[in-house]
């Protein structure tokens, strides 16, 4: 093991996670967020673009965030402004975090001719900057497992569980400081650092 590497001091265990479901019926007052954690490649040993839609309800410290669903894959780059243009259609999302990558105005104004041609209102659009230094992405899962740990962040019941939940159970630091095959439970974590 490389000794430079950073320890993972994180550990989300699949029963406490399951405690944090939402009782299926009850609702949940918020407004509706898309974050977008995008992939700077499609092949298919790269890492995939995840899009999570969530309720953020709160402000400050006392927010909280239930989780809608989450959807992955390896997308073009041309696929994705249509996936996120959809996804704001079917959750009717308020807000939508997009990283910032070099491409970015093109990204927006794809989205912008995709919501006019399927009538969707896109709400407020914001491209942010992802933080890459080394220990970043560690500190935002320790921060999401705060969270999870202070039933701050809740799940509805659906398809995306089952991926989500076994990249959280499963981390993993590699000699590169980086997570492999975290990218559902990356994208969760910045959507409680963005958002």
């Amino acid at each position: 093991m490389d000794k430079k590497a950073p320890v993972v001091d994180v550990c989300f265990n699949g029963d406490t996670l399951r405690r944090l479901f939402l009782p299926r019926g009850e609702s949940v007052e918020g407004e509706v967020v898309l974050i977008c954690d995008y992939a700077r490649t499609s092949g298919l040993r790269s890492d995939e673009t995840a899009i999570l839609a969530a309720k953020v309800s709160g402000s400050g410290v006392a927010k909280c965030y239930t989780v809608l669903d989450v959807i992955s894959d390896h997308w073009s780059v041309v696929e994705v402004p249509y996936q996120l243009v959809m996804a704001a259609k079917r959750f009717s999302a308020q807000r939508i975090y997009i990283e910032r990558l070099q491409s970015w105005e093109l990204i927006q104004a794809e989205m912008v001719r995709l919501a006019k041609l399927h009538g969707v209102n896109l709400g407020r659009v914001t491209f942010f900057k992802v933080d890459k230094t080394p220990l970043a992405k560690l500190n935002r899962l320790r921060k999401l497992h705060r969270l999870c740990e202070a039933r701050a962040v809740r799940f509805t019941q659906a398809n995306y569980i089952n991926k989500l939940f076994h990249q959280l159970e499963n981390l993993a630091w590699t000699k590169t400081n980086k997570c492999r095959v975290d990218d559902n439970a990356d994208v969760l974590a910045l959507l409680v650092t963005h958002s």
